[in-house]
């Protein structure tokens, strides 16, 4: 992922706007619309501003912290699948990971917990769909032909 498009996601995942975050970070909005567009590049300077502003670091900004580091694999060390999908949660968010790095995340969870099984058996007097003149359930009595 190029740095503009890194930038434009976090900004997005933080929930501020253009004018926001060029604020912030003290630059123009049209300049901070070209860097996210990729016209521009940022500067060391600019690109500090913008990582501060962002609360996040330049290192991530530009993509040389990557979702399959250590620091990021602490969510397997949850007690439960729940606890480490938050964990991944969170993790997305402070480091502003596209939605394709954050499944990849989800599915080592998953791999790592596995899904919790769901009993999915009843019995006849549970099944809605087994009595007869229930609206809704498709089910109806048969009615007797009268001759």
């Amino acid at each position: 992922m190029e740095i503009g498009k890194r930038i434009r996601s976090i900004r997005k995942r933080k929930g501020l706007t253009l004018k926001e975050l060029a604020s912030d970070a003290k630059i123009s909005i049209g300049f901070l619309g070209d860097i996210e567009s990729g016209r521009s590049k940022p500067s060391v300077n600019t690109l500090n501003k913008l990582a501060n502003s962002l609360d996040t670091t330049t290192d991530i900004i530009l993509g040389n912290e990557k979702p399959d580091q250590p620091q990021t694999d602490d969510f397997l060390k949850a007690k439960d699948l729940g606890e480490s999908l938050k964990q991944v949660a969170e993790i997305s968010y402070k480091l502003g990971l596209s939605k394709e790095e954050q499944y990849k995340l989800w599915e080592k969870a998953i791999e790592k917990y596995g899904l919790p099984k769901i009993d999915t058996s009843i019995n006849d007097e549970e099944a809605a769909h087994l009595d007869k003149d229930i609206p809704g359930t498709g089910a109806f009595k048969e009615k007797s032909s009268k001759k």
